[in-house]
């Protein structure tokens, strides 16, 4: 609607991960050239950081879509795994297939050794990017680091790029991560832009977005750059809210008073002189009372006491992959949790996987599954899982037991994007690219109509039939099958396979 008000082609300031809309800024440039020596010079480890929403996975898909054929990539995205499953899914990446093998750790290596063998011999260089690399555990650290001791007499046949927040980089000073650290070869930390860099990475957009002219005044995007601190992510959702504003009042320009009551709206807080929505007041009366908190911290399953609001939200900040929310994802995926395992691991055994990813309601309607959606309600953060979607109500779980209808207008004004779900991979493989074969190729060719065998290659007739269809879906046509892609074209062909968020 607001986009075709000020002239757009499209919406410019969608937080998806899109590398159509990345702006190179000077730190953004500099990152870039650290991924690209991580895949292509580097023989040790490669380490990028920055903030939520810095722009640190745009970069990597950037890095994905221009690395030369010779370069193979395994792209890890849900770290949160045993060493045993981490070495399946990177096998897994590769097209190596395990079934009907040994799923032990010293056999998974021995596979993988054989593998970058091979690949050294036919000239290729292979590389794993691990991103959301802070939620790695010592153990898996440590695997990793083994990895990298797989070498011959002249080079090592391993290149690994970790990607992660600022706490990554608090993890790897531990001492017995050490031996780690000393193999970083290249390290960089994406910081927030500058207010040169903000006023040029909107006008990037809007420019990409057709946008006729300019639309944001000077003094708001001076105010932008402030109360965002400079983080793209941040950018993106006060200018969104900010255009939609305009729209609403029929103003041409967003002004400073237009980006002060958006930055009010993303925070929860009333407009002023205004009273607080009844649906905000239910959702925050029933996460209140008793056993909500519990069951999203994942504290356990019996009667709970009511909790004080006041007292337990400052110290709660839940993500979209708190425990108890996915407990109830396995719940309607027929999942029983195994005592012990993460809920990733207890669905990885059921041949499941987790996505932590973000978007819109669009793509949640394509995606078309359940999922935990993590609310920004004021300064608290309360993870619900969306079981229903209608043309316009949403049905939210709150609590066990707990289910209420709200308008798609509420959910769209308390949630930021980050979403959490699960899904079933085709022949076990989370990501397909081009010069990768296996059962997963061979399912995505059957799906798109070019029958086929698991020794056929990805080639380039298979990759335009991708683009294609992340066109026609909405997607951003890279020609890679990632989860988005793979979960929205598996919804379509097979309606009945797991639980669906509507018809």
């Amino acid at each position: 609607m607001y986009a075709e008000f000020f002239g757009l082609t499209r919406t410019p300031f969608s937080i998806a991960p899109d590398p159509r809309y990345l702006y190179l800024s000077r730190q953004h440039r500099e990152a870039l050239v650290h991924l690209e020596y991580g895949a292509s010079e580097s023989n040790g480890f490669v380490l990028l950081t920055g903030e939520i929403g810095s722009g640190k996975t745009t970069l990597v898909r950037r890095l994905l879509e221009q690395l030369p054929s010779r370069v193979e990539v395994a792209y890890l995205f849900n770290p949160d795994l045993t060493p045993e499953a981490m070495l399946c899914a990177i096998l897994s990446e590769f097209g190596v297939e395990i079934a009907g093998t040994s799923t032990t750790r010293e056999a998974l290596a021995s596979r993988l050794y054989r593998y970058l063998l091979s690949a050294h011999t036919r000239g290729r260089r292979v590389v794993v990017v691990i991103d959301e690399a802070q939620r790695l555990s010592a153990v898996a650290l440590e695997e990793i680091r083994l990895l990298t001791n797989l070498e011959t007499n002249q080079c090592k046949l391993l290149n690994v790029i970790l990607v992660g927040q600022p706490e990554l980089r608090d993890a790897l000073m531990r001492p017995e991560l050490r031996q780690l650290t000393q193999r970083i070869t290249a390290r960089y930390h994406l910081g927030p832009l500058t207010l040169d860099e903000t006023r040029l990475y909107i006008g990037h957009r809007l420019r990409l977005a057709g946008a006729p002219g300019r639309i944001f005044s000077p003094a708001a995007i001076r105010l932008i750059q402030r109360r965002s601190h400079g983080i793209p992510r941040l950018i993106n959702q006060i200018c969104e809210r900010a255009m939609m504003g305009a729209y609403a009042r029929g103003r041409r320009e967003v002004s400073v008073s237009l980006v002060h009551e958006a930055v009010r709206d993303l925070a929860g807080l009333p407009a002023r002189g205004k009273a607080m929505g009844r649906p905000l007041l239910l959702l925050l009366a029933l996460i209140a009372g008793g056993g909500a908190f519990a069951w999203w911290a994942g504290r356990g399953t019996g009667p709970e006491r009511p909790v004080n609001i006041s007292v337990a939200f400052p110290q709660w900040v839940v993500s979209a992959s708190a425990a108890g929310p996915a407990r109830e994802l396995l719940r309607l995926w027929g999942v029983a949790p195994t005592p012990g395992d993460s809920p990733c691991r207890s669905a990885g055994l059921q041949g499941l996987a987790c996505l932590h990813t973000e978007g819109d309601l669009a793509l949640l309607r394509l995606l078309n599954r359940p999922a935990a959606l993590m609310l920004v309600v004021g300064k608290h953060r309360v993870t619900v899982i969306v079981e229903h979607i209608g043309a316009s109500h949403v049905r939210l779980a709150l609590a066990p037991g707990i289910e209420r209808e709200f308008s798609l207008a509420v959910l769209e004004k308390y949630w930021y994007g980050q979403m959490w779900l699960l899904w079933r991979p085709p022949g076990g493989t989370v990501l397909l690219r081009p010069g990768m074969r296996g059962a997963g190729v061979a399912w995505l060719r059957r799906s798109l109509g070019m029958p086929g065998h698991a020794r056929d290659r990805f080639g380039t007739a298979l990759e335009k039939a991708v683009r294609v269809f992340q066109q026609h879906v909405g997607l951003a046509t890279d020609g890679i099958a990632g989860p988005r892609t793979l979960i929205a074209l598996r919804s379509r062909l097979e309606p009945l396979a797991g639980p669906r968020l509507g018809g």
